[in-house]
């Protein structure tokens, strides 16, 4: 909007007053009008229509806004807005809305963003926000990328649909026409795959990063990170195409290299979003860093007294499960994941085509088993029909056991052997079933420089290969054949960085404290002078 827009529409603001504990309105209410908040902070929440539970969705603060869905979708209140503090609102009417904000064509994409944002935010639940993050824009791709996906399985169950009508017209054997059935099968597999593979990656910002969300079932879970003190600044890249449906890259630039939202629905709107984040968090980091100052003196100077330290808690008895818990437990947590996320801390694996070529020669010999077994049992041929059933069946099922038994030793020791990236360490754990444990590990703080290689036409093939950290003398670790090595050398950096952030804010609160205690003993040698005098006149 041009400036006299903006004062225009500020004439159509009333100011709203809500005290602690009470509601703005209410689920299931009528949408009367759109908040911008001055001042305060409330919760939004929801009520399972079923269960009757309420559920937290988000906390919204100074310079947020909410009210908006459903003005937008002419709906009544889809979530309560409670406030948690005395608040301070601007309301605008809902016809002052839909005639000023939804009849602006620049404004109204960067609406639709937060409604879909909103939209997402409450379906997918993520866990791993901290409790006083707000998310901001949560998106997938452009739709017209699912359809690229999709339109491959449909294809193909709809030429089984056509073969398998023409054999039963033709009545055929039955045996024909069951392969139309497993195209069939095989498509909606296909088609289901791709689907939830589409809905897997998300791309999310919030009041205190940036973050691309890309996961593969049972294979691959990544959360590249970009705090926002961190982002130098956005640009978008898009086609022609892109241009007509409206989607596009959205490149946030830090220090460690980009991070790329792909082919984001409105992506002006997405990098719009991103720079008013991070200025809000520049300006909140200043008053912060003002308000620790502020409070670092008044303590130094004896007007505060420091707050008191909670007690610390027992830590919690672990249960001891049944005999039978870590067969349990392999199940449950079997997968070949390469990349996933532990807490705080990212783990690798080596690339799962290194444990396939060291369990060939045990996945031949099941195989050769079950064959051999199914031979003796209905082929009938005379070399294993010499040897009683019994005792043949009884040598393959041992020999059988033998290479499952090497089968999940493999597995586990591949497993076993991790490497790790936490807020303050990158580490390399070798573990060996039933064996021992070697671990190194570096601290980030020594990290000089991260290189990587992909050896050879396969590993550039299969995208994996070596990293090679540069920690100080004789502190050199490798990250041998893990997927993504540039993705993982880019995690490091990133680690690096909030690293050097959490450092140099430690640092900014050391020198506050250095300095509150200048200004004690100054106030103390001021005191002292000031008694000596009195005395000395008395």
């Amino acid at each position: 909007m041009q400036d006299a827009e903006l004062r225009e529409l500020a004439t159509h603001f009333e100011l709203v007053e809500v005290e602690a504990d009470q509601y703005v309105f209410k689920q299931g209410d009528p949408a009367d009008g759109f908040y911008m908040i001055q001042g305060g902070q409330v919760e939004v929440s929801v009520v399972n229509a079923l269960t009757g539970k309420v559920r937290r969705l988000s906390t919204l603060v100074e310079g947020d806004y909410f009210g908006e869905m459903a003005l937008m979708r002419h709906r009544p209140r889809s979530a309560s807005v409670k406030a948690l503090k005395p608040l301070k609102l601007w309301k605008l009417s809902q016809d002052q809305f839909e005639s000023y904000v939804l009849g602006d064509s620049k404004v109204k994409p960067n609406l639709e963003v937060a409604v879909r944002s909103r939209r997402f935010a409450r379906r997918a639940n993520f866990k791993w926000l901290t409790p006083n993050e707000i998310v901001y824009l949560v998106t997938l791709r452009h739709p017209v990328f699912l359809l690229g996906m999709i339109w491959q399985p449909t294809l193909v169950m709809l030429g089984a649909l056509v073969v398998g009508g023409v054999l039963f017209f033709l009545n055929l054997p039955r045996v024909w026409q069951a392969a139309p059935l497993l195209l069939i099968a095989g498509g909606l597999a296909w088609f289901y795959w791709n689907w939830v593979d589409f809905h897997n990656d998300w791309y999310v910002v919030t009041n205190q990063r940036v973050v691309d969300i890309d996961k593969v079932v049972l294979f691959y879970d990544s959360r590249a990170e970009a705090p926002l003190p961190m982002v130098q600044n956005t640009a978008i890249r898009t086609t022609e195409l892109g241009r007509q449906l409206n989607y596009g890259d959205v490149i946030v630039n830090t220090f460690s290299g980009p991070v790329t939202l792909n082919n984001v629905p409105y992506p002006q709107a997405a990098a719009d979003m991103i720079l008013e984040q991070v200025n809000r968090v520049r300006v909140q980091q200043k008053m912060a860093e003002r308000a620790a100052l502020k409070s670092t003196l008044r303590l130094a100077m004896g007007i505060d007294k420091p707050p008191e330290k909670p007690a610390a808690q027992p830590p919690a008895l672990k249960k001891r499960g049944p005999l039978w818990q870590p067969v349990v437990d392999f199940f449950r947590n079997f997968s070949l994941r390469v990349r996933e996320q532990q807490g705080e801390a990212i783990v690798y694996h080596k690339h799962p085509a290194l444990l396939a070529a060291e369990l060939g020669p045990e996945l031949g010999g099941i195989l050769l088993c079950i064959v051999l077994g199914a031979v003796r049992l209905f082929a009938g041929f005379e070399l294993v029909n010499a040897i009683n059933i019994w005792v043949f069946l009884g040598l393959v099922l041992l020999l059988l056991l033998f290479l499952i038994g090497r089968v999940v030793y493999e597995y586990l020791d591949w497993k076993n052997d991790i490497y790790m990236v936490t807020s303050t360490q990158v580490l390399d754990i070798e573990r060996k079933p039933f064996g021992n444990e070697l671990r190194k590990a570096a601290n980030l703080d020594a990290v000089t420089n991260i290189a990587f290689v992909r050896p050879g036409f396969i590993a550039t093939l299969l995208n994996y290969g070596m990293v090679t950290i540069n920690a100080g003398p004789g502190g050199e670790m490798k990250f041998f054949n893990v997927f993504d090595p540039m993705g993982v050398q880019q995690d490091i950096y990133r680690r690096k960085e909030a690293r050097d952030q959490a450092k140099a804010a430690v640092a900014t609160r050391q020198r506050a404290e250095e300095m509150g205690q200048y200004l004690s003993v100054f106030y103390e040698i001021m005191e002292d002078e000031r008694k000596g005098r009195e005395s000395t006149g008395s």
